[in-house]
């Protein structure tokens, strides 16, 4: 039999993987039945570190192992969103740990679970270690790929010894980046001349080859006296046509591109050509959410974007703002975290980034306390605290434990501790045991964060040897509490903090819009405490990242949330229909049909959640959702078809469904506009079993993903003026999965 097409990718995939022989050798060890359980591929950006991910893949799954790859950055990083990732790529219905672990072991008798970018997973790291990991079945090998070093209690923590292993990354050597620059085009010469000032690192390897290709006068010497990388973006920048350039800067200033953004901020362009020309660019990526831009380059671009030109820089960085600033307001449980992650991506000033989320890896780990932990703790609390604080904090422990994380060295040793928690979930008369606490709940009481809000109280940290100072314990321990940010949102409202040292912490807090309370100072064993709260409002962490970055920009940002303001919004929107339903009403009867309009209803609602929609409302047998990703909508819609024509076929019960990207204005509740009508009458126009889109959609999306677009001619709708051209989405044809074949994550 012929060899599939298939296979000689994968083969000419690990032909071209150049100079990485010895480290795809200790990827390889994972598939023996000794190997390590854990394997943790690590280096700096740039490095190659999702190529020979992907070569090692896709030489497992031809052995037979069955893969499992998921991208850290495309879902939530707290255990709940990681178990809704995997559960999605395993084909799992499940939510519990033990179950999804179960099917995960079930793939294949050797598993591969492939976690790339995994640096953005390291607030659960520990959880990862502690809780996930010893459920998998023994036939699971995990592959963590990431810059970071792995945390020292992988390899140091009991019973995992043999078990973990670290494969560092570094630059080619020097005849392998040779070989790689002569295989781009890039004359042998040059390629070497080239290569010692690059010194070995792919990516920029990569750029200077699309920077020197063809070009008798480029620059080398003057390579040597600026960053390597910043010139080479320059050089690469400086031979863009006008447009893709135009995109290229956008791209630069936004964690992700997307179809409201590209609409946004360069609204006298095409956005789908825009985003075209940016998907042929070497260095980005399509992801789920997005186009995503390498981000060693998308710094360097930025930084030329913004010494050359600032005020353009700080209109692109505005226009993305207020588009995310509305489509965060807007968003789903599911969907906050991008946004969340947009918002950090725009701060700029390195006190409140630094002290809330710093981006070097700190040298400790961050879990929860043990019992074990308390002579330490108590030693801690006795050096370092007066007598009134120390007893304050031992009541705490007593009560508490599980509210207190410890902070450990790489030996394992206690190097601190902080102790955070929710006041509403804690006895009033704890709290009023404490003086600090005491000033919280005094607040509250006040200042009721309503029935659905969360507080959260931030009672101190302590470092084993500088106490409530500044360092490395009480960076991880800010860090830490990001984690419970996370969790906590969209109901989180407000954060209290004892702020030790006012003239030491008030220019870190205070520009990250802590206030202290009207009640001022308490002394505690004479040292003066701060009893200070951050409101995030209705809007929770997600409206007050946004209030940082327009207080950067100079923008006015008068409400912590947009809910209920009349502005327009670019969104995708999809409309759903029951086929029939009046009839199959009147033949099953009321209480016969009720089961299978309810199972109707859960499924297209797990289908948008699953995808990070918004349900916006049901109308009678209808659904109407939004999306901030199109890409997401139409794989939503296509889940639905999918999930009903598989639960629901023996009920005689078919959907149609309209998709539409466009803009819309915002109302209390919901939105309104004529993208929503469009979308509506392309669901009325679509037959049983049929996703209808917008020509503008159709375009956007053309033959970029698991599913595809046909012309099924054009018709006039119910209150549209013109013809519409329509396109029905049908997902691609694939072969069937064979044994050890790859299951995906995107």
């Amino acid at each position: 039999m012929p060899e599939l097409v298939a296979g000689l990718l994968e083969r000419r995939a690990r032909e071209s993987l150049i100079g990485r022989q010895e480290e795809l050798a200790s990827l390889r060890a994972c598939l023996t039945h000794d190997g390590p359980l854990v394997s943790c591929l690590h280096g700096m950006a740039g490095m190659g570190k999702t190529t020979l991910l992907n070569a090692f893949l896709a030489e497992a799954a031809a052995g037979g192992a069955a893969i499992v790859r998921l991208d850290c950055r495309t879902f939530e990083p707290t255990p709940a969103g990681f178990l809704r990732e995997l559960a999605r790529a395993v084909g799992s219905d499940a939510a519990d740990l033990s179950e999804i672990s179960r099917v995960l072991g079930e793939q294949g008798s050797r598993v591969v679970l492939a976690l790339d970018t995994y640096e953005v997973l390291r607030l659960i790291d520990d959880w990862m270690r502690v809780e996930f990991v010893p459920r998998l079945s023994a036939n699971v090998r995990v592959i963590l790929a990431g810059r970071d070093l792995p945390f020292f209690a992988w390899e140091t923590a009991p019973g995992w010894h043999g078990f973990f292993r670290s494969i560092p990354l570094g630059p080619l050597l020097p005849n392998d980046a040779d070989e790689l620059l002569r295989r781009d085009g890039v004359d042998p010469v040059l390629a070497s001349r080239l290569n010692r000032l690059v010194r070995g690192h792919p990516l920029g390897l990569v750029v200077a080859a699309s920077a020197a290709r063809g070009r008798s006068d480029f620059d080398i010497e003057g390579l040597a006296l600026r960053g390597v990388l910043d010139v080479l973006a320059g050089a690469y920048l400086d031979d863009l046509d006008p447009l893709t350039r135009r995109a290229l800067d956008a791209a630069s200033v936004v964690r992700r591109m997307t179809v409201s953004l590209v609409t946004t901020m360069l609204p006298d362009a095409s956005p789908e050509e825009s985003l075209e020309r940016l998907r042929r660019l070497p260095f980005v990526e399509v992801m789920r959410d997005g186009l995503v831009t390498h981000d060693t380059m998308q710094q360097a671009i930025a930084g030329i974007l913004r010494a050359t030109d600032p005020e353009r820089y700080r209109r692109l960085k505005g226009a993305a703002w207020r588009q995310l600033r509305a489509e965060a307001a807007a968003a789903g449980r599911g969907e906050l975290w991008r946004y969340t992650a947009d918002m950090l991506f725009m701060i700029e000033k390195p006190m409140p980034r630094e002290a809330f989320f710093p981006s070097d890896q700190t040298p400790y780990a961050v879990e929860q306390a043990r019992p074990s932990d308390e002579p330490a703790i108590l030693e801690i609390l006795q050096r370092h605290l007066g007598e009134a604080d120390a007893a304050a904090w031992r009541r705490w422990w007593e009560r508490m434990p599980e509210a207190f994380r410890a902070v450990r060295e790489q030996s394992g040793a206690l190097a601190g501790f902080t102790l955070f928690f929710d006041p509403a979930r804690v006895p009033r008369r704890w709290l009023a045991d404490d003086p600090i606490s005491a000033a919280f709940v005094e607040h509250t009481d006040r200042h009721p964060v309503g029935d659905q809000g969360r507080a959260l109280v931030y009672r101190g940290w302590l470092d084993r040897e500088r106490g409530e100072a500044m360092g490395g314990v009480q960076a991880a321990c800010w860090l830490d509490v990001k984690r419970t940010y996370m969790e906590l949102r969209p109901h989180l409202q407000r954060v209290y903090a004892g702020v030790y040292d006012l003239a030491t912490y008030g220019p870190v807090l205070l520009p990250l819009g802590f206030e202290p309370l009207a009640s001022g100072p308490l002394a505690l064993d004479g040292t003066s405490y701060t009893p200070a709260v951050v409101e995030f409002g209705p809007g929770s962490v997600d409206a007050w990242l946004a209030w940082l970055v327009a207080s950067e920009l100079g923008i006015k940002d008068e409400a912590r949330t947009t809910r209920g303001a009349q502005e327009s919004v670019t969104l995708t929107f999809v409309f759903t229909d029951i086929v029939g339903s009046t009839g199959l009403l009147q033949q099953l009867g009321e209480e016969n049909a009720r089961p299978i309009f309810e199972r109707h209803h859960r499924l297209l609602s797990r289908a948008v959640a699953d995808h990070a929609g918004e349900e916006l409302e049901w109308l009678g047998d209808g659904l109407l959702a939004a999306f901030g990703s199109s890409v997401a909508a139409v794989r939503c819609a296509l889940d639905m078809q999918r999930a009903t024509r598989r639960s629901l076929s023996g009920q005689a019960l078919r959907i149609r469904v309209g998709v539409h990207t466009g803009e819309a204005m915002r109302r209390e509740g919901g939105y309104f506009g004529n993208s929503i009508v469009l979308a509506r009458r392309l669901c009325d126009r679509a037959q049983a079993g049929q996703v209808l889109t917008s020509a503008f959609v159709a375009s956007m999306l053309a033959s970029r993903h698991s599913f595809a677009f046909k012309e099924i001619g054009t018709a006039r709708l119910k209150g549209i003026e013109h013809e519409v051209p329509l396109f029905e989405a049908v997902t691609r044809r694939t072969r069937a999965a064979r044994p050890g074949a790859a299951v995906s994550a995107g």
